[in-house]
């Protein structure tokens, strides 16, 4: 198994966002959690209708990130597929659980 050290961790990684949530719902889901303690600004732009299966969020620090995962790992975002993790699900995750992925030596 491979470690790394705490200091490199200080994105979040928001995943399987439930249908319905639009990304200016999903920033004020966010901002509500932590708040006072931080603000969360998305990255939306003029698309405030989109709605993101996925957001990354980064922070200046890992102590802040740890902060923000201790506040939003509390949060209900409509169903129990939605998870908070610190590194990103690789796209082709199910093959390594389902023993499909074969490793070119």
């Amino acid at each position: 198994a491979k470690s790394h050290p705490a200091r490199n961790f200080y994105k979040l990684h928001l995943e399987n966002i439930p249908s319905g949530f639009y990304a200016i719902d999903i920033e004020e889901k966010l901002s509500k959690a932590l708040h006072p303690d931080m603000y969360i600004s998305l990255e939306i732009g003029q698309h405030v209708n989109s709605q993101p299966k996925n957001v990354d969020l980064t922070f200046p620090s890992f102590e802040v990130a740890h902060h923000a995962f201790q506040l939003l790992k509390k949060e209900n975002f409509g169903n129990e597929e939605c998870t908070l993790h610190w590194m990103r699900t690789p796209k082709d995750s199910m093959a390594y659980w389902t023993r499909e992925h074969i490793v070119d030596p």
